[in-house]
């Protein structure tokens, strides 16, 4: 593989870490939380929900800046919503009546970043790999989301144990430390190109040349002309109806696969593992259900990887 590309792809798979730990940082924070604000059941869950709330609208929101400023510009944005959400939730108000509302706000603006990188970045991987890995070098970004889960698991671990401070400070820096992840990625993006297809798309077609030499594409021309002659039938209104009998079986199979993903209730355990660990164990256990939550995470991300390595294999 080009030495060019895989790194691009690493970077632009940080977003996929960042999404993974702002998932999974929560766990550690979620019961101070509620302690210290004195939280309903509904308004803990709603706060904690605040991200999956937030993600939902991203989702459907990413893909016009997108669009209209290009791939990287708007990783860029999603960086800075993230940053806004880590800063804002760290330096959450003591205050019990506003504090709450502002932690729910700020939870839901990371919410936003999530969704759209979930969004943007699989799109700009696919749209500078070449056919051959295109399966492979997408499924870095899912590694890189349970990576970060597993990361955020370990953050919390060592800001438990060795932050002697009022749990209170505690909760704040778990999530405040993703600032460290975030401050790395918006570093990094300044040094990955523009998506090929965006470029030629506006009309930048030397540039995205350039890029598709530097990152290992044989027949640059060819290349280009396919992507150019893809745009053509795009604005000319070549329209193909995606809700037709033909393919009622792979939208519905994707469309399930999902569903159920998240219908396993993975994310409640993601978000209370610590918790429900705590449950097992026995007031007092804190650190070693913030321990067991780490192997649940490695369990994870190694299935993952094990997916990652069979997933071009097997089709």
């Amino acid at each position: 593989m080009n030495k060019s590309l895989f790194y691009i792809v690493v970077v632009a798979a940080l977003g996929g870490f960042l999404f993974g730990f702002d998932s999974g940082v929560i766990s550690g924070c979620e019961k101070a939380i509620q302690s210290e604000f004195g939280l309903s059941a509904f308004w803990h869950g709603l706060i904690i929900a605040g991200a999956l709330i937030g993600t939902v609208i991203g989702v459907f929101t990413a893909g016009a800046p997108s669009d209209k400023w290009g791939r990287r510009p708007t990783l860029w944005l999603m960086a800075v919503l993230f940053l806004v959400s880590a800063v804002g939730c760290a330096f959450t108000p003591w205050d019990k009546t506003w504090g709450p509302y502002l932690l729910g706000w700020f939870r839901f603006i990371g919410g936003l970043a999530i969704g759209g990188v979930s969004v943007v970045v699989p799109l700009y991987i696919v749209e500078l790999a070449p056919g051959h890995l295109r399966g492979r070098l997408v499924a870095v970004n899912q590694l890189n989301i349970v990576f970060g889960i597993v990361i955020s698991y370990v953050s919390n671990y060592f800001v438990a144990r060795y932050v002697h401070a009022d749990p209170g400070v505690v909760w704040r820096v778990m999530l405040g430390m993703e600032c460290l992840p975030i401050v790395l990625f918006m570093a990094l993006l300044g040094t990955i190109p523009e998506s090929p297809r965006w470029l030629v798309r506006v009309g930048r077609t030397d540039e995205a040349g350039r890029i598709l030499g530097k990152i290992g594409y044989p027949d640059v021309a060819g290349t280009l002309h396919e992507i150019s002659e893809s745009l053509k039938a795009a604005v000319g209104g070549v329209k193909v109806a995606l809700f037709q009998r033909r393919y009622l079986k792979p939208i519905l199979l994707a469309f399930f696969i999902a569903f159920f993903n998240q219908m396993s209730g993975i994310n409640a355990i993601n978000y209370y593992a610590p918790r429900i660990f705590q449950m097992i164990f026995g007031e007092g256990s804190e650190l070693a259900s913030l321990v067991g939550t780490i192997g649940m995470g490695v369990i994870n991300l190694v299935f993952t990887a094990l997916a990652f390595l069979v997933i071009d294999r097997f089709g």
